[in-house]
């Protein structure tokens, strides 16, 4: 895995000269000589001329150094869990200050509980537990001793944090809303769906905040660009002082675009998301309780596609003795169908429940190499319904009278992937490196050969 080459010379060259003089003794003196030095004069400089040809493309697009080095950094990842990949993330990467909402609830006896999509930042990747990959579990067990519900944001991979470290930042930000000198509300309105073209989105509003999850299920759709969700933001504070808004990161079967703002989809979310401001600017509000929960699940990330936080997370609000079942499952997306198929059974098993929205934190620590392992696609949902029914027993049973208050922070200095780098570093891989690799090594070799010929037969 080592490309230092003061690091693998001498090993190389060991295996080499053993050879060498086996040959020399056992083959007949000089004329193996007059062979043999000149094959790995020439060889060596193949060897350097494909690496050269090898690195180029991606030092001179994404200041990677050295090149190789990555691949190695990526192989160890894959077959030892190194972290050495966020050392090259680094280099590439770009400091973004984002803005972000966060809700915070108390109740009495309870402890204060966040309900976050961590600011905006694609929380989870881009695999294993490289970057912001676990973002969600470190945020809930490291940074807010667990007592968190926590969203994905909109932004693409655009936006992964390049190291773990970075999540500490992020927790920062939330820790000073946290202990900030907010304004309490106990009063919130129900929940209330809405629809352009085709997006949903699912929001309710505590005082002055108001949360907003949005969904384009049973279409399908992976990532929606950061610019959309900061355009959704800035024209909810027309009408609230704080706007929390998640990607409900819910129907996947296949890897889409994101969406893109300006698109006819990045449109349908910023309108469905502006009529549920307006209309809920307006609504009544009343008093509410909430309750929390979460549980674990028998699944590997291999065999279902769950994240370190083991399972679903739920969260049910109670207003006027009708309930909003929200619930999060770490995973990296839901497979499509699982959404429709689940919420239809949670609204049809509780005659108090008006609304129900399913979300995914979007973990990467479930894929290693291919970003496809959604929940419920190699566990079926009977499997697991049952530990999501205890979730949502268990946060109906948690329910209590509750004050919330919203914030909006600021998040500076995030060391992100920066714009277009994965596009980027995804076609130098396979236009710019991969697809010349077979031409110039046969092309390399085949000089080397004839070269080191040329060059025996001259001096024998």
């Amino acid at each position: 895995m080592d490309h230092h080459l003061r690091h693998i010379l001498l090993p190389a060259l060991t295996q080499t000269a053993i050879a060498s003089l086996f040959g020399y003794l056992l083959l007949g003196g000089d004329a193996f000589a007059l062979f043999v030095i000149p094959l790995h004069i020439f060889f060596g400089l193949a060897a350097w001329a494909f690496i050269w040809i090898l690195e180029r493309p991606m030092k001179q697009a994404l200041g990677l150094s050295p090149p190789l080095g990555f691949a190695n950094a990526f192989m160890a990842h894959m077959i030892y869990g190194s972290t050495a990949l966020e050392d090259f993330f680094r280099q590439m990467g770009d400091g973004v200050t984002v803005i972000f909402g966060t809700l915070l609830f108390r109740r009495k006896g309870r402890d204060m509980m966040t309900v976050t999509a961590p600011p905006n930042l694609h929380p989870p990747g881009p695999l294993g537990e490289i970057g912001g990959s676990a973002l969600p579990p470190r945020l809930l067990t490291e940074s807010l001793n667990g007592r968190a519900l926590v969203f994905h944001g909109m932004a693409t991979h655009d936006f992964n944090p390049v190291s773990a470290s970075e999540v500490e930042t992020i927790a920062a930000s939330i820790r000073d809303v946290q202990t900030g000198n907010p304004d309490w509300h106990a009063t919130a309105t129900h929940a209330r769906r809405y629809q352009a073209g085709s997006v949903s989105v699912l929001a309710q509003a505590f005082g002055d905040t108001i949360f907003i999850a949005a969904t384009r299920s049973p279409d399908i759709t992976d990532d929606v660009e950061y610019a959309v969700g900061l355009a959704i933001i800035e024209e909810g504070k027309r009408w609230f002082r704080h706007v929390v808004l998640a990607d409900a990161h819910n129907s996947f079967i296949d890897l889409p675009p994101p969406v893109l703002l300006g698109s006819r989809i990045g449109e349908d979310y910023r309108e469905a998301a502006a009529l549920a401001c307006e209309t809920l600017a307006g609504e009544p509000q009343y008093p509410y309780s909430v309750g929390f929960s979460q549980r674990d699940l028998p699944f590997t990330h291999e065999e279902g596609g769950f994240g370190d936080l083991g399972g679903v997370m739920a969260m049910v609000t109670v207003v006027e003795n009708r309930e909003t079942v929200w619930l999060v499952f770490d995973g990296n997306n839901l497979h499509v169908g699982i959404r429709e198929e689940l919420r239809d059974l949670l609204m049809q098993e509780c005659e108090k429940c008006e609304e129900c929205e399913i979300s995914t934190s979007d973990t990467h620590v479930v894929n290693m190499a291919s970003g496809k392992n959604p929940v419920g696609w190699k566990v079926p949902l009977a499997l697991f319904l049952p530990f999501v029914r205890e979730a949502v027993d268990s946060a109906r049973e948690d329910a209590a009278p509750a004050e919330c208050a919203g914030g909006t922070a600021h998040c500076a200095d995030v060391v992100v992937f920066g714009s277009q780098r994965i596009t980027q570093l995804a076609g130098i891989v396979t236009g710019g490196s991969v697809g010349i690799v077979w031409p110039v090594a046969l092309i390399i070799t085949l000089f080397a050969f004839v070269s080191t010929g040329v060059v025996y037969f001259l001096l024998s």
